[in-house]
């Protein structure tokens, strides 16, 4: 099955937008309820932030030869879920259950979905 890059792209980025509301505005809200950090979880906003505009970017303005941008995609959202694992090891005493169960969550798709842009790019 062969999946268009520019498809990908824009999951990429819906799915980029999703985290930045839930970690900036949502979780930040319910913080209590979390137990991440507010300022951590300000800073994940950021990084989503910046991966939402990437994506945009390359729906934008790539046109042919997608394989080196979806590379670059799915490696940043690999290194995003990297440190968000890293930040839950180091804050795991104060995480909610639902906490850790939203970050375990958005680790998940967030993997499937770099996985599945570095295949594509591969083929």
């Amino acid at each position: 099955m062969k999946i268009n890059p520019k498809k990908l792209f824009l999951v990429d980025f819906f799915g980029a937008v999703f985290s930045s509301f839930m970690l900036g505005i949502v979780l930040t809200y319910i913080q209590p309820l979390i137990g991440m950090p507010k300022t951590i979880l300000y800073q994940l906003a950021i990084v989503a932030l910046g991966l939402m505009t990437y994506s945009g970017l390359c729906i934008l303005l790539v046109k042919k030869n997608y394989k080196p941008f979806l590379i670059t995609i799915g490696i940043a959202n690999i290194c995003y879920c990297i440190a968000s694992v890293y930040l839950i090891t180091v804050y795991f005493e104060q995480l909610t259950a639902l906490g850790f169960t939203y970050f375990i969550i958005e680790k998940v798709i967030v993997l499937t979905l770099a996985f599945i842009e570095i295949k594509t790019a591969l083929k």
